[in-house]
């Protein structure tokens, strides 16, 4: 068994319209305002503020995690300090604010520090927050890549500055794994993230197999839609169609040959076995917020034409 560190941050992100302004007052979608896992940013991380006691670290944390959960809180760079009002109004007790009022990622950790007792403006931005928090003598700035590039050196508390964002650590643990899942080779599949994008799969599909419970999957690597997976797993073998276990996309996907050249001549094979337009007519018949969150899972992370299939069994040629 090994440790994995989960690092969950607190941030504001956008209004329900997925907009930098002008949406309701309040977190209309419960995602303009979330925590989610520690990730890697396109523009990264530069600064990690980390208060010097760990008990104004906590409050800080705990103020976050208050603010991303109370649904009268949103976002609108507009609107940005009419939580730091409501606030104030309600003793920096973030969780009894009752009226709607909105913020955005700087705002929101300013009321934070407030609320842990650091004095600040409502009126810092992430341009000028790592100077007026240093201001305050009460933080140490860790910008060595151990801090800013990976979770592994993050804590309670610790505030991440980054070109145009910021967000603050509200809990950090610890997940016992089988070293022999995160080392798993097999097939096409290579790591243990690759594995569990496969779990994910096999879970959404009705397959009961617990989380990291997977020990290895035989028949990956085949290109023959007949052909079956065998996954076996801590709670015993069980198999299904590998046609099954691919994503949408693949099944449109005009050709399994990805070009990396600067030119080509001639044509991938054709090799889709579904109706291309099968999902775009799907998507034309959402609402705006349907279209919102489901772009928004699509978009969630940065990844390459060939990166983006878990079962890497579509050739690249370079």
């Amino acid at each position: 068994m090994i440790k994995r560190k989960i690092v969950t941050l607190g941030h504001a992100v956008s209004d329900e319209r997925g907009k930098s302004s002008g949406g309701k007052a309040g977190n209309q979608t419960g995602q303009e305002l979330r925590l989610q896992e520690w990730y890697k940013r396109a523009k990264g991380w530069t600064h990690v503020l980390r208060a010097k006691k760990k008990s104004i670290a906590k409050k800080i944390a705990q103020a976050m995690k208050a603010c991303v959960t109370n649904k009268h809180i949103g976002y609108d760079q507009g609107q940005r300090t009419t939580l730091y009002r409501e606030a104030l109004n309600a003793r920096w007790d973030v969780a009894k604010i009752k009226t709607d009022c909105e913020t955005d990622c700087s705002a929101m950790v300013a009321v934070c520090l407030n609320v842990a007792g650091i004095a600040i403006s409502k009126d810092i931005y992430t341009g000028n927050m790592v100077d007026k928090i240093m201001e305050t003598g009460s933080f140490n700035d860790l910008t060595a890549a151990k801090y800013t590039q990976s979770p592994d050196e993050l804590a309670v508390g610790d505030i991440l500055v980054g070109p145009g964002h910021t967000a603050v650590v509200v809990d950090v643990a610890e997940q016992l794994v089988l070293d022999r899942e995160l080392r798993y080779v097999s097939g096409a599949l290579k790591t243990g993230d690759d594995v569990k994008a496969l779990q994910k799969r096999l879970k959404e599909l009705g397959y009961k197999i617990k989380a990291d419970g997977i020990l290895d999957i035989r028949g990956a690597g085949y290109p023959n839609a007949e052909e079956f997976l065998v996954i076996d797993s801590l709670y015993g073998e069980q198999t299904m169609a590998y046609k099954d276990a691919m994503l949408e996309r693949c099944h449109v996907c005009k050709g399994k040959t990805h070009m990396v050249y600067d030119e080509l001549i001639g044509q991938s094979e054709e090799t889709a076995d579904a109706d291309r337009f099968e999902e775009v007519r799907r998507i034309e018949a959402m609402s705006p917020e349907e279209k919102f969150a489901f772009f928004q899972g699509e978009l969630g992370g940065g990844f390459t034409a060939f990166e983006s299939c878990e079962f890497f069994v579509c050739e690249v040629k370079s």
